[in-house]
């Protein structure tokens, strides 16, 4: 039997006037870490760390 991984679910927030989005991840710890995704330049930059969880509108 193969150990249970926990599911996490990526959300992009994407801004309307701009390349940049926020990605944030659902899973199931206590911990998150925001990620801001610069499109035009596919590139990626660590946030803030905070304990909680943010919900999908």
């Amino acid at each position: 039997m193969s150990p249970h991984r926990p599911k996490c679910t990526l959300y992009p927030v994407l801004a309307a006037a701009s390349p940049r989005a926020v990605i944030y991840p659902r899973d199931p710890s206590n911990q998150t870490c925001l990620i801001a995704w610069d499109r035009s330049d596919d590139s990626f930059e660590m946030g803030q760390w905070f304990k909680g969880t943010v919900k999908p509108a």
